[in-house]
C-alpha cells in the first residue's frame, strides 16, 4: 500500500460536514510526499505554542472519527514567513530547481485566501480510522510539532536543530508542491487512455511491453508516442523502443523518459531503472525511491542492479571475464560495498533471510539487513528457518559418483548460528520442502536414513 501525506488548503475547518469536491472552489491542493511525512509539512501545521488540532476528514467513509491534523492559516503564514527570513540568505547557494521550488511554495502560502491548512497523513497508520491505534498515531504525530517553538527572528537565535534540514534538504524535507495534488481527495486509479489529461494523452501511451499501471506508486508506465512512425515503437518489433517513464494520473513524473529508462519495475521498495545494454556487459541501471529521487544513479556505473532488501542488492561494476554472463555481486547500501562476488542470483526468503546462489551451485544464507552470512558453510539448499527454533533443513551434495548406495544429495538440520543439529547423513528430513523442520514430542525430528 502506498503511504502518502498531503497538504490541502480549505475555506473551512475539517468537520464531518465539510465539502470535498474539486468543482466547489472551496479548497486547493498544495503538496504531497510518499513514504514519510516531510518535516516542512509538520512545521507548517504546528509548533509547541500552537499544536495542530486533530479532526475528522470527510474525504474518508468514516466522516465522524479523527483522521487528520489542521491549523488556522494565519498561524501557518506566520510560521512560513519566519522560516523564509532564515532561508533568504541561503537561497543563492541552493540549486536553481530548489530556488524555484521555494519561490513556488512562498507564493502558495503567502497568497492563499483559504482559512485552514489540513494535513492528511492517516495512510501512515496501519490501523483503520476510528480505532484506538489510529487515534494514538494522530496524537503522536501532533506531538512531533512540540519539538520546536515559533521560529526566532534572524539574528536573535538559530532555528532549533530539528528544523535546520529545512534550510538545505530540499529533496527530502519539502515535499512535492503542485496544485494537481488536489486529485488526492479521490481514489487514485488507472483510467482509460482516452480519459488521461490532455498533456499526457497527446504525447504518451501505456507501455505495451509491461504492466501499464504500477500500483505500488499509483502511476502509469508509459512510452512516448512515435509520431514519425505513425504508431508507437512498442507496436513495431523492428524499431527500438522509446524510453519509458513513470507518471501519476495527475502529472507527477517519478521517472521521466528523458532519463533514458528502457525498463522500470518496483522491487524491495525501490523504483528500479535499467537502460539499454549489451547482453554480456549488462544493462546500466540505478535505483530511485518512491518519490523519484535517485538513491543509486545510473552514473554510479552499476549494471544489472536488482534490490533484494532496502540495504542489499545484486549487481556489479567490474566487467565480466570473457565467456561468462549473468554473474553479479551482493552490494550493500549506502556505499555499494561488495560483500559477495561470483553469484548467479539471490532472493529474500519468506523466513526473512536472504539466500544467495553461487556460481558453483551452492547457497548461502545471509542477514537481510547487513548481508553478513549466518554461517560460513555453503550448502546445496537452505530451506525455511523455523521462526522460534531458528532451525532449517539443509541439503549437502555428497562428493563422488552417485549410486543407490551413495545418493547425491543428503539432508540435515542446521541452527542459524551454523551449528549442525542433525548432520547431513539422511535421505530426507520430514517436511523439508513444505515448511521448517517440525519437532515432535521430546524434541524429535523425523528423518529417513539413506540406504547402506
Amino acid at each position: 500500500m502506498l503511504r502518502y501525506a498531503c497538504l490541502f488548503a480549505h475555506d473551512h475547518p475539517s468537520t464531518p460536514d465539510s465539502v470535498w469536491d474539486i468543482d466547489n472552489g472551496q479548497m486547493d491542493g498544495w503538496a504531497e510526499w510518499f513514504e514519510q511525512i516531510p518535516q516542512l509539512f509538520l512545521y507548517l501545521i504546528g509548533d509547541a505554542a500552537h499544536l495542530p488540532r486533530i479532526a475528522p476528514c470527510a474525504i474518508y467513509s468514516d466522516v465522524e472519527s479523527p483522521a487528520c491534523l489542521m491549523a488556522p492559516m494565519a498561524e501557518v503564514r506566520e510560521r512560513w514567513h519566519a522560516l523564509d527570513r532564515h532561508m533568504q540568505p541561503r537561497l543563492p547557494q541552493l540549486p536553481a530547481d530548489a530556488q524555484a521550488q521555494w519561490a513556488h511554495m512562498h507564493t502558495t502560502v503567502s497568497t492563499t485566501s483559504r482559512e485552514w491548512l489540513i494535513l492528511d497523513c492517516c495512510q501512515f497508520c496501519d490501523a483503520a480510522i476510528g480505532t484506538p491505534d489510529m487515534n494514538a498515531f494522530l496524537q503522536q504525530t501532533r506531538q512531533r510539532c512540540a519539538e520546536w517553538g515559533p521560529a526566532p527572528e534572524p539574528g536573535s537565535g538559530d532555528l532549533p536543530p530539528v528544523l535546520l534540514p529545512l534550510l538545505s534538504d530540499a529533496t527530502g524535507q519539502w515535499g512535492w508542491w503542485n496544485p494537481n495534488v488536489i486529485e488526492r481527495i479521490y481514489t487514485i486509479e488507472a483510467q482509460p487512455h482516452a480519459e488521461w489529461p490532455d498533456d499526457l494523452r497527446e504525447s504518451y501511451e501505456p507501455a505495451k511491453d509491461w504492466q501499464p499501471w504500477i500500483e505500488e506508486v499509483q502511476a502509469y508506465y508509459v512510452r512516448r508516442i512515435d509520431r514519425a512512425a505513425g504508431a508507437s515503437p512498442s507496436a513495431d518489433a523492428d524499431r527500438p523502443r522509446a524510453p519509458a517513464g513513470l507518471v501519476t494520473p495527475y502529472g507527477r513524473w517519478l521517472v521521466h523518459p528523458d532519463e533514458g529508462a528502457e525498463w522500470i519495475d518496483i522491487e524491495a521498495g525501490y523504483i528500479v531503472i535499467r537502460q539499454h545494454g549489451d547482453w554480456h556487459a549488462g544493462a546500466p541501471g540505478g535505483l530511485k525511491d518512491p518519490n523519484g529521487r535517485w538513491v543509486v544513479p545510473v552514473s554510479a556505473g552499476y549494471v544489472n542492479v536488482s534490490p533484494l532488501t532496502r540495504t542489499l542488492a545484486l549487481g556489479r561494476r567490474a566487467p565480466l571475464p570473457e565467456g561468462t554472463s549473468g554473474i553479479v555481486d551482493l552490494l550493500r547500501w549506502p556505499g555499494g560495498e561488495s560483500l559477495f562476488d561470483d553469484l548467479t542470483g539471490g532472493t529474500l526468503h519468506d523466513d526473512g533471510r536472504v539466500r544467495l546462489f553461487h556460481a558453483d551451485d551452492t547457497v548461502s544464507a545471509v542477514d537481510a539487513a547487513t548481508g553478513e552470512p549466518l554461517f560460513d558453510t555453503r550448502y546445496k539448499n537452505v530451506f525455511a528457518f523455523h521462526r522460534k527454533l531458528r532451525l532449517a533443513v539443509v541439503e549437502w551434495c555428497r562428493p563422488g559418483e552417485h549410486s543407490p548406495d551413495n545418493p547425491g544429495i543428503l539432508q540435515g538440520v542446521v541452527h542459524e548460528s551454523g551449528r549442525l543439529v542433525i548432520p547431513c547423513e539422511y535421505a530426507h528430513v520430514h517436511h523439508a520442502y513444505q515448511q521448517p523442520p517440525k519437532l515432535r514430542k521430546r524434541s524429535l525430528i523425523d528423518a529417513i536414513a539413506r540406504r547402506g
